[in-house]
């Protein structure tokens, strides 16, 4: 199943150079991988659509990420087509996730905002900001969106808000930006939240603040 995906992955970067792409994004880990204990939010990947410690153990999950890197790498180089890779879930493997993008420079990291706090609210020891500080110089785009918690579940895909910044029942793709925004002032960002979740006039704000948080650091690109 694995090479057939590369293969797979193979057909879909040529057909992307042949269409001119600006990137085309693969996840990495797909399926995500985890272990216990995590926090069982309803929309986390079930058992069916995930890998545990016994299905991927880490010293198979190194060396399928090595031979997967080192794939695209060379698709990369021979269709000149840039190949970004969006993060899943990947539970203890953070460490072998973050070494790959050392390894490869070349292949770029794709940071989803939404994602990123679901992951610091469901998995015990996370530290985004950890992270941030491995990946940041990877970043090639941003996806940005935030996330709403209940008790036992979370509505993602919302708009960054800033009046949302210090509330506890919101995630915290703002301050996730805004550190980002620190180390790396290259990266390109798409607002990736649902339409109907935002009045015209919220999103020129939204628009505005985040022109502004980032022209203050250097201006990255915004996809709006």
């Amino acid at each position: 199943m694995f090479h057939e995906a590369l293969q797979q992955i193979t057909s879909e970067v040529q057909l992307a150079s042949l269409y001119g792409a600006d990137y085309i994004l693969f996840h990495y880990p797909f399926y995500p991988t985890f272990q216990a204990p995590f926090r069982p939010y309803p929309r986390l990947p079930d058992v069916e659509r995930r890998y545990s410690n016994s299905q991927l153990s880490r010293g198979l999950f190194k060396e399928r990420s090595q031979e997967l890197f080192e794939h695209l790498s060379t698709l990369q180089l021979h269709y000149g087509q840039r190949i970004v890779l969006e993060h899943d879930f990947f539970g203890e493997y953070e460490d072998i996730l973050i070494d790959q993008f050392h390894a490869f420079p070349d292949i770029q990291f794709v940071l989803d905002t939404a994602r990123l706090d679901i992951t610091r609210r469901a998995f015990p020891g996370f530290d985004p900001y950890a992270f941030l500080d491995q990946i940041a110089p990877h970043v090639y785009l941003v996806h940005y969106s935030n996330v709403f918690y209940e008790e036992h579940a979370f509505t993602h895909h919302l708009p960054v808000l800033a009046l949302h910044e210090h509330d506890d029942n919101f995630g915290d793709s703002l301050a996730y930006l805004r550190y980002l925004a620190t180390s790396n002032q290259a990266f390109h960002l798409t607002f990736e939240h649902q339409a109907d979740r935002i009045s015209r006039q919220e999103l020129y704000q939204v628009y505005q603040q985040t022109a502004t948080l980032l022209e203050e650091r250097g201006g990255p690109v915004l996809n709006r």
